[in-house]
């Protein structure tokens, strides 16, 4: 006779450790029973008689439970299956989806991201969302930042913006007009031939609120006098 023959219970929590879908079944559904394995397994041993040979017993079934959880929990990560993932965007939870990796889940969550949902999304330059997906099934998780550029201020001309880098408007090099070193990195200003107005690149920005550097920023600024009067100029040879 076995300890399971003197241990009904001993019985009953193999019973439910051994309640494992078949490899056909999706993995998901697999950790879930694993997961309810593991939890009767548990029960049947916090409800055995304190150094008893039940207990130790069932304590041996309680920790070949886990084991197969933890097991369930490690194939449904490496498997491109789907599964719930929670969206974040800025600290907040928003939604759930479903997804195979935690790579496409974050895809999802980057797409979502809509620049018009923030208060200051008028400003005229990059903004930057964070964005975080976790899998409460895998433990799984991965986060990003999202760099949103601004859109272009509309240009008077129909072919839109026509962006210059005369030295006589935004100095610097006379051989690299408009450029100048910034860090790690370096600003780039350019002129619109068409309106006058400004779009400048730096490629060692820095975010406001977390102070992260190397980042790029595009941001546009309207046209001066000195911009304005290039622009008539160029219009004056073209006549």
């Amino acid at each position: 006779m076995t300890t399971q023959d003197f241990h009904p219970h001993v019985a009953d929590a193999h019973d439910a450790a051994r309640i494992m879908a078949p490899a056909t079944t999706p993995l998901a559904d697999a950790l879930g029973a694993a997961i309810e394995a593991a939890k009767a397994a548990e029960e049947a041993y916090q409800g055995s008689e304190e150094g008893s040979p039940e207990e130790t017993a069932l304590k041996l079934v309680a920790d070949q439970a886990d084991d197969a959880v933890e097991a369930a929990r490690t194939a449904l990560a490496k498997s491109d299956e789907e599964r719930t993932w929670q969206l974040t965007e800025e600290g907040e939870g928003y939604d759930t989806e479903k997804a195979g990796s935690a790579a496409e889940a974050l895809d999802i969550a980057r797409d979502n991201v809509d620049r018009d949902n923030y208060g200051y999304s008028n400003d005229q330059r990059t903004l930057y969302v964070d964005v975080r997906v976790n899998c409460e099934a895998t433990g799984e998780e991965a986060e990003a930042t999202v760099a949103l550029e601004p859109d272009e201020p509309e240009c008077g001309e129909r072919e839109g913006h026509d962006w210059k880098s005369p030295w006589s408007v935004l100095g610097g090099l006379k051989e690299n007009p408009g450029a100048w070193g910034h860090g790690g990195g370096v600003v780039v200003k350019e002129v619109c031939a068409h309106c006058g107005r400004y779009r400048v690149t730096d490629t060692w920005a820095q975010r406001r609120d977390t102070g992260v550097q190397g980042l790029t920023e595009v941001k546009y600024e309207d046209a001066d006098e000195t911009s304005s009067e290039w622009v008539a100029s160029l219009a004056g040879d073209a006549e």
